[in-house]
Formats: C-alpha cells, sequence, structure tokens
C-alpha cells in the first residue's frame, strides 16, 4: 500500500532539505513538496524550478536523505 501527502518544504526533515541544497538543484525554488510512503520506503518529491530559466525538475529523496 502505498500512502501519499503533501508537505511544506519547513516541514521536510531536516537531512532532506540539506540533501537538496548539496544537489545540482540547491539553488533553485521549491514549488511543491509530496510525502510518499510504502511498506519498504519513505520519500519526498520535491518540485523545483530554476528561477532563472523557468525549467522544471523533481527531485526525489529517501527520508534519509539519499537521493534518487
Amino acid at each position: 500500500m502505498l500512502r501519499y501527502g503533501r508537505r511544506l518544504a519547513v516541514e521536510v526533515p531536516d537531512v532532506v532539505r540539506r540533501t537538496l541544497q548539496s544537489s545540482q538543484y540547491g539553488t533553485w525554488g521549491i514549488d511543491d513538496v509530496d510525502l510518499y510512503e510504502s511498506p519498504d520506503r519513505v520519500w519526498y518529491a520535491i518540485e523545483v524550478e530554476d528561477p532563472q530559466s523557468e525549467r522544471e525538475a523533481t527531485v526525489r529523496i529517501l527520508e534519509d536523505g539519499t537521493l534518487l
């Protein structure tokens, strides 16, 4: 069973936020954060947008900070 929910960026664990900040998308703005839970793992899908080019991407990070 997969559970899904939305979270604000301020509710994202520090380890997940640090992983995003140290990735190639660290300077991009956060548009949305979704939380996914399955029996195996919990991960965040963070939608980001480059303020200069308006390109968008989704960054997926496990709750332990592992970048998927």
